[in-house]
C-alpha cells in the first residue's frame, strides 16, 4: 500500500523546491506501508 501524505494547512516554510503552493499539488513523500507474515 502506498500513503502520500497531504501538505499540512497552514505550513508555510519552504525546504529545498518543496512549498506549499507545490506540496498542495505534488506529494513530496512516499511512504510504502507493508506488513510482514
Amino acid at each position: 500500500r502506498v500513503v502520500e501524505p497531504e501538505w499540512t494547512p497552514g505550513n508555510d516554510r519552504v525546504w529545498g523546491g518543496w512549498g506549499p503552493v507545490r506540496g498542495a499539488l505534488l506529494p513530496g513523500t512516499l511512504v510504502v506501508v507493508c506488513r510482514r507474515p
